[in-house]
């Protein structure tokens, strides 16, 4: 695992909740943006970034395989070092990053929640524009989804195929 990880403490470290997320290098080497650090505030949250296996400050390549490595070692490192359990985190994920998230919260079943913010329906789906999915298909994330126990916030336009379409057959 290659990942680049960064944990951000609220002013009070006993937070009840903390959220995890995907390709936020943006977000600690500008510092927390005021946008985050509002998010921090007003949800009283604590927040872990990290980067993918080659991108940001990590090391490595990247791959699907790879990804999936790197947020569970985030999860790992979430509750050996800091003592965060499943009930108290929240994921994140980004675009591409949907797929790692949906992959850790298919199997954490007491997760408090997850946010996919433009998610996708799978790699193919999004660039081939194709409505079944490939053997060869990278982030699943149609059948990753139905795994999910937690609840779910999609935040989506209306540019790409919309995981709100997999919600409907929850």
């Amino acid at each position: 695992m290659a990942s680049s990880l960064r944990f951000q403490l609220s002013s009070s470290s006993s937070m009840p909740m903390t959220l995890a997320a995907d390709d936020s290098s943006w977000m600690f080497y500008v510092g927390l943006t005021p946008t985050w650090q509002q998010l921090k505030v007003n949800l009283r949250v604590n927040l872990m970034g990290y980067d993918y296996s080659g991108y940001g400050a990590s090391a490595g390549k990247p791959s699907e395989s790879n990804t999936y490595a790197d947020i569970e070692a985030v999860y790992q490192c979430l509750q050996t070092e800091y003592g965060v359990s499943q009930e108290d985190l929240i994921l994140y994920g980004q675009s591409v990053g949907s797929g790692p998230t949906l992959h850790l919260a298919s199997k954490l079943p007491r997760l408090r929640g997850v946010v996919l913010h433009s998610g996708i329906l799978s790699g193919l789906r999004v660039l081939c524009h194709v409505k079944f999915t490939f053997c060869c298909d990278i982030y699943k994330n149609i059948n990753k989804i139905k795994k999910v126990k937690c609840p779910v916030l999609v935040i989506h336009g209306t540019g790409r195929l919309m995981l709100v379409e997999l919600l409907a057959w929850k």
